[in-house]
């Protein structure tokens, strides 16, 4: 859900930021993002599908070093309501996304972490999605260590 909106607008970023030959330079661009996306219940704690609308704050920071190597953040910053589309109940997020990326003529590494907490009105437990995805390629563009760790708990 959100993470797929995320990576796509991640990968459009890395896409257009260029890399500056040989010499220092560094640029943060920031944007906002329209969110709008419903959540079956059956991925939900509550047991209600949920309307989840708002808007992404993002920045991309990428600095060029003097040896060519590019290293670049993102982290992006909800700004989304939810609604139960039952119950009409109110739901909370809370959570930021940040990616890091570094690259050299060595080899490139690229981590992600993502928290979302769907926090539940009353007594209701809370839904809390916890992602860690690692890659690391070496100069002949093997991966060399690759992981996503996904996890989703319902929490009181």
């Amino acid at each position: 859900m959100l993470l797929l909106a995320t990576t796509i607008t991640l990968a459009s970023l890395m896409q257009s930021t260029a890399v500056v030959e040989a010499q220092g330079n560094h640029t943060t661009e920031r944007f906002t993002q329209p969110y709008d996306e419903t959540v079956a219940a059956a991925f939900t704690c509550s047991g209600e599908a949920v309307h989840i609308f708002g808007t992404l704050d993002l920045m991309a920071q990428t600095t060029t070093d003097s040896n060519g190597g590019v290293h670049a953040v993102f982290h992006i910053t909800p700004h989304l309501a939810v609604i139960g589309v039952t119950s009409g109940h109110v739901y909370h997020t809370a959570g930021p996304l940040q990616t890091v990326t570094n690259t050299n003529g060595d080899q490139s590494e690229f981590q992600l972490i993502n928290v979302i907490v769907l926090i539940s009105p009353g007594s209701t437990d809370n839904l809390v999605l916890h992602e860690t995805i690692h890659v690391t390629v070496n100069a002949n563009g093997v991966n060399t260590v690759e992981f996503d760790n996904f996890r989703a708990d319902c929490r009181g």
